[in-house]
This record gives C-alpha cells, sequence and structure tokens, in this order.
C-alpha cells in the first residue's frame, strides 16, 4: 500500500505504460492474434480555477480547458468516451458521476 494517495489518471498511464513492456511469465510466447488496444487517455486538470471565483469566471475556465483538451486529443470528436471525475470520490457511479460510452458533446 502507498503511503500516498495517486490520482487514477496516473496510475493508468503508468499501467498502459510498462504493462505492455514486462516480459511475459509464460514459457511460450503469446500468440500474435492478440493485439492490446491502444490507451488513449485525455485529462482535464481544473485545480488552478478557485471556490471564490464568480461563476462566470469559472464556467469560462471550463469552457477554456474543455477546448484546449479538444485541440490538443482530436480523437475526442470520433471515438465513445468514458467520463469521469478523478479525486478519489466513493460511489462515483451510484452518484451519477459516470459516463459510459460517451460523445464528446455529452461529456461536454
Amino acid at each position: 500500500m502507498s503511503a500516498k494517495a495517486i490520482r487514477e489518471y496516473d496510475g493508468k498511464l503508468l499501467l498502459a505504460n510498462y504493462l505492455l513492456q514486462s516480459p511475459t511469465l509464460a514459457l511460450e510466447k503469446p500468440t500474435p492474434a492478440f493485439a492490446p488496444a491502444q490507451t488513449r487517455l485525455a485529462q482535464i486538470n481544473l485545480s488552478h480555477v478557485s471556490t471564490s471565483d464568480s461563476t462566470d469566471q469559472i464556467a469560462e475556465a471550463v469552457e477554456a480547458a474543455l477546448d484546449r483538451a479538444e485541440l490538443l486529443n482530436p480523437w475526442l470528436q470520433t471515438t465513445k468516451l468514458v467520463a469521469k471525475p478523478d479525486q478519489l470520490i466513493k460511489r462515483r457511479g451510484k452518484s451519477g458521476l459516470l459516463l459510459l460510452n460517451a460523445k464528446w458533446a455529452d461529456v461536454k
């Protein structure tokens, strides 16, 4: 167990990077028919937004962050997405904080 909490985005990024590079423990080589899916992660960080800001300032910051993510990751507009907050929130699904198989317009 780690002494410091790690964000889910960073954990998945580490797994995606090192899992495919690790040696296999099997005696035989894996079958070439298996091809792991390409991992795509996009993070929208709003840590610079303060709760003391006005509602208009917060809305502008969120819109700017979403537009920036759209420009940096053009695949967001063409693939189905999973969206969830990454703040170590328990029971995200029960609280309605998960989007599965969503389009970019729904995520925004």
